[in-house]
């Protein structure tokens, strides 16, 4: 399907079906856990920190420098588990920080699909969205407690 100007439609629906994950490698948990996040899912998704599932001990910088590495386009795109359309973009996705003076390279943003939903076919994004939600999490989770964290509904 084209649109008025002749670019492509995509015949999706925004399922909301992505995760996006700032985490550390390897893990190196403390134990500590905490939630924070918006109390309103229409206008911000919950960003959830939890040193526990994705690590804590995360640098800034490091993960700066991972979050660098995600092209803010605003062009959609499909990511899929198993793509079968050229152009769909294969998840997981991994975005890593890399060893330079003022960073540890241990932080990872990965882009995967929600466990909790049964979508084979995969969901609608861009890079804006993506960076954005990994915005989020770096700011409530590895500023406010180096801790790793994930974003749904982006």
């Amino acid at each position: 399907m084209h649109g008025p100007t002749g670019s492509y439609i995509l015949p999706f629906i925004l399922l909301q079906s992505l995760l996006c994950l700032v985490h550390s490698l390897p893990p190196q948990s403390t134990g500590s856990s905490l939630v924070t996040g918006s109390t309103d899912p229409i206008q911000d998704s919950v960003v959830e920190c939890d040193a526990q599932q994705f690590g804590d001990g995360l640098a800034v910088g490091s993960c700066s420098n991972a979050l660098e590495k995600i092209v803010r386009s605003a062009e959609p795109e499909i990511y899929a588990k198993r793509p079968e359309r050229e152009g769909e973009i294969a998840i997981p996705v991994r975005y890593l920080s890399v060893i330079v003076p003022t960073d540890d390279g241990s932080c990872a943003i990965d882009i995967i699909m929600d466990p909790e939903q049964i979508q084979e076919r995969g969901d609608v994004a861009n890079g804006i969205g993506i960076s954005n939600a990994a915005k989020a999490i770096i700011k409530k989770c590895v500023w406010q407690s180096s801790a790793g964290g994930q974003k749904k509904r982006f």
